[in-house]
């Protein structure tokens, strides 16, 4: 059995025994649905010729297309030390633009800025407080996404 999403509309269909192909019921499963079956090809006629139709059969006996799925890839991940699952919390750093180091490089920066210029270009104020903050947010951000990757079994 294997795990498929739908790329279009699919409509599920109904075998007729008296043509040998295959009828739509009207119902549709809706796009981007996840659906567990088994994809399987039937001999039957169309237009009186001998034709193979692929088709994907799900876990609930429904019929469609198999030209309406996308096989889904899934990868089972291992960390336990045995190569069994375990449960282990990952904890990466954060990529938040309003997190702690961002806004204080920002405050810190425009503070710096704004003592600078008050010092040496009174004339230039505004345009050293925004650069600053600017740069102390730029730096912020840097450190901030300069933390370790955590790899912690829980409990």
């Amino acid at each position: 059995m294997i795990q498929v999403q739908t790329i279009a509309d699919a409509a599920i269909l109904v075998p007729n025994k008296e043509h040998e192909n295959f009828t739509d019921t009207g119902r549709k499963i809706s796009a981007n649905t996840v659906l567990k079956g088994n994809p399987t090809i039937i001999k039957g006629k169309r237009k009186g010729e001998p034709f193979d139709y692929k088709l994907f059969v799900t876990d609930k006996g429904d019929i469609i297309y198999i030209n309406k799925t996308k096989q889904m890839n899934t990868t089972e991940v291992m960390l336990g030390a045995d190569s069994a699952p375990s449960a282990t919390i990952v904890k990466t750093p954060s990529d938040s633009n309003f997190g702690m180091r961002p806004v204080l490089g920002t405050i810190i920066g425009a503070v710096a800025g704004y003592y600078i210029a008050k010092r040496k270009f009174p004339t230039k104020i505004k345009m050293f407080t925004v650069i600053g903050g600017f740069v102390g947010f730029a730096a912020g951000k840097y450190i901030q996404g300069t933390g370790k990757v955590l790899f912690k079994k829980s409990k």
